[in-house]
């Protein structure tokens, strides 16, 4: 283990909470606390936002898309959610075009996200939709209701018309009975037919006013699935962040037990390098001393024994030097354990 692998695991990390960011059916923002910049945005965000591209997003205030008017509601929900405390905003977002459509916002803070920038994660949900089938609802009952006034009125004209008829028909029965018959029939048969039609049109209103209901209650459950799925998987961000810290915990107090013994094979590396250094000037003065004593001198066998120690104190010293060379090479790194220590120390307070 080694500080190299912890800084690609948290970059995998990020490369995961960025592809969770970019997948996400929910308009997912991050946005810095300190000056409301947005720092990330997923397509569903970005299709909310109404921007042909990321850099029309990406380090701009996201208080400029809301409403002049709701700038302090925004700062209050941004500095509660960042506090730790849930809740929502209702506001009205800009879009690209410079229309306004009314969006909810909810957020929970990201105090430990890789880069160090203090952010919060926000949602934003669409309510313009839910509005328009609102109005849409409310007009269709209006209509409903004007239809049905116009009924009523129309059942008493033609009630009054046959009342008023009908007093004609008897001031007339002596003179022309039959025709006033027939000409009472027509307009019965008239009045029916527009009562039919009236009927009708009132049931084709039913008819969308139960439709207008029904994909109402469609899309919010839809809307309650798509936020139940996003729960799961911040439970589930959470959990391998968890997991990643105590693994690292683990290897660093792993580091700090190793620290002496490492300490040590250096210390004992460095004594076999200065002996091997030692025994070459040796062996190097013995050899100048053989060569200038005589052949029959007593001293010469005790200097041969010397150098011949020298040779032994060198190959055993260079049997130390090569294998701490082999194990180097074959671990392909020099891994500073009082190093691991130090950062890993520095980095428990962040």
């Amino acid at each position: 283990m080694n500080m190299v692998g912890e800084r690609d695991e948290g970059l995998n990390e990020a490369a995961h909470l960025r592809r969770l960011l970019e997948t996400q059916p929910s308009c997912l923002m991050r946005i810095g606390v300190e000056d409301g910049r947005m720092l990330a945005i997923n397509d569903a965000a970005q299709r909310l936002l109404e921007v042909e591209n990321l850099g029309q997003a990406l380090g701009t205030s996201f208080a400029t898309r809301i409403a002049s008017a709701q700038h302090g509601s925004w700062s209050e929900f941004l500095a509660r959610v960042w506090s730790g405390t849930p809740g929502s905003c209702e506001c009205e977002l800009i879009d690209g075009s410079g229309g306004q459509r009314t969006v909810v916002l909810s957020g929970i803070s990201l105090p430990d996200h890789p880069d160090g920038i203090p952010s919060v994660l926000v949602t934003a949900q669409d309510r313009s939709v839910l509005t328009r089938l609102t109005e849409t609802l409310s007009e269709s009952q209006i209509e409903r209701e004007r239809l049905q006034a116009d009924h009523a009125a129309e059942l008493i004209r033609v009630e009054e018309t046959l009342a008023a008829r009908h007093e004609e028909h008897l001031r007339a029965q002596a003179q022309d009975s039959a025709q006033a018959l027939e000409a009472l029939r027509e307009e019965l048969q008239q009045a029916i037919a527009v009562r039919e039609q009236l009927e009708t049109q009132l049931a084709k209103r039913d008819a969308l006013h139960r439709q207008l209901i029904a994909e109402h209650e469609s899309d919010q459950t839809v809307v309650e699935r798509v936020l139940a799925a996003a729960a799961i998987k911040r439970e589930r961000v959470r959990k391998e962040l968890t997991d990643a810290l105590v693994e690292r915990e683990s290897l660093i107090e792993h580091a700090r037990r190793l620290a002496p013994l490492v300490a040590a094979g250096r210390m004992g590396l460095q004594i076999a390098r200065d002996l091997r250094r030692a025994t070459v000037t040796v062996e190097a003065r013995a050899a100048q001393l053989l060569a200038q004593c005589p052949p029959e001198a007593d001293v010469r066998k005790e200097i041969e024994i010397l150098r011949n120690d020298t040779l032994w104190a060198n190959a055993l010293a260079g049997q130390i030097v090569d294998a701490h060379s082999e194990a180097e090479m074959s671990a392909g790194l020099d891994v500073s354990i009082p190093a691991l220590i130090d950062i890993g120390v520095g980095n428990e307070g962040q």
